[in-house]
């Protein structure tokens, strides 16, 4: 499966794409908070709000990301 989430960290604007992805939790390389990588959702602190996540679709063995329209809005 593919998902697709928001590049920063909305605790401290780190870059998600250079931290891990541990249980289907990506871990922010500055301070460690994680997030769901299938919906983009805050699971730890410091960061206290979600990121958004995006709908992700295979065609025709291309992977495309819908990055006009998040399938769900931080909170």
């Amino acid at each position: 499966a593919y998902y697709a989430i928001d590049d920063l960290c909305t605790h401290d604007g780190g870059t998600l794409g250079e931290g891990r992805l541990r249980n289907g939790r990506v871990v922010c390389p500055r301070h460690g908070a994680q997030f769901d990588a299938r919906t983009g959702k805050v699971l730890t602190l410091p960061a206290v709000r979600s990121v958004r996540s995006y709908e992700v679709r295979v065609e025709d063995g291309g992977l495309y990301v819908d990055c006009d329209v998040p399938i769900e809005a931080p909170r």
